[in-house]
């Protein structure tokens, strides 16, 4: 079991010494998700029949001594600091990858190449006209745009997870109820007050149907 990131955080603030190794063979990068009771929030909970509004991955920084969130968000694809980002959003569940962690690194190096990129707002309402006309495609996204799944996507896709080959078809959502379905590849090391429900409700959810991509059983 990996301690809770306010722990990671302490620790990483402390410097190495205290981690214990640098962060090429400890970078506990994870994936995320989580909720506010912002409206955009809900409008996307509302949308997607589920628990969780956002997705973000976060990773233990020895340069700045931190642990760090790569998120997209209104703003745009950005870096900030866990501590900073705790104190707006509400952590539901956090998962560890049972991939080699130098792919892992290379992966969110990759992704690190998206660092800035606009906000991709219209997609949101893609994602609406998906659920609605019952589509299997998101037909407003802008591959030059990001939204906080299309990003975890890109860096599950490039981390060798087949199931995320078009990463502008995934919601918060599908990504949330796919890693729940698969615990031994993405084990849960950190979950939030209210995981219980939000995982009955991934569940329930997943029973009813969603219109995430079809995915293709790891070989």
């Amino acid at each position: 079991m990996i301690a809770n990131l306010d722990a990671s955080a302490e620790a990483a603030e402390r410097g190495p010494a205290a981690t214990g190794l640098p962060d090429l063979e400890d970078p506990s990068i994870n994936v995320c998700f989580s909720t506010t009771s912002s409206l955009l929030s809900g409008w996307i909970r509302l949308v997607t029949r589920a628990p969780v509004s956002h997705a973000l991955i976060t990773y233990r920084c020895r340069t700045l001594a931190r642990v760090m969130v790569m998120e997209a968000t209104g703003r745009g694809f950005n870096v900030v600091p866990w501590r900073r980002w705790k104190q707006h959003n509400r952590l539901v569940a956090r998962f560890a990858i049972d991939e080699p962690v130098a792919t892992q690194v290379r992966a969110l190096h990759g992704l690190a190449e998206d660092l800035g990129s606009e906000y991709d707002s219209l997609s949101l309402f893609g994602f609406a006209l998906r659920r609605w006309q019952k589509r299997s495609k998101n037909l407003l996204d802008d591959p030059r745009k990001l939204i906080c799944s299309e990003a975890v996507a890109k860096f599950l896709k490039a981390v060798g997870v087949a199931e995320c080959r078009d990463p502008g078809e995934w919601t918060p959502a599908d990504l949330f109820e796919h890693l729940l379905s698969d615990p031994g590849r993405f084990p849960r090391v950190e979950e939030g007050e209210h995981i219980e429900r939000a995982v009955a409700r991934a569940t329930a959810r997943g029973r009813k149907g969603s219109h995430a991509p079809a995915r293709r059983r790891r070989r």
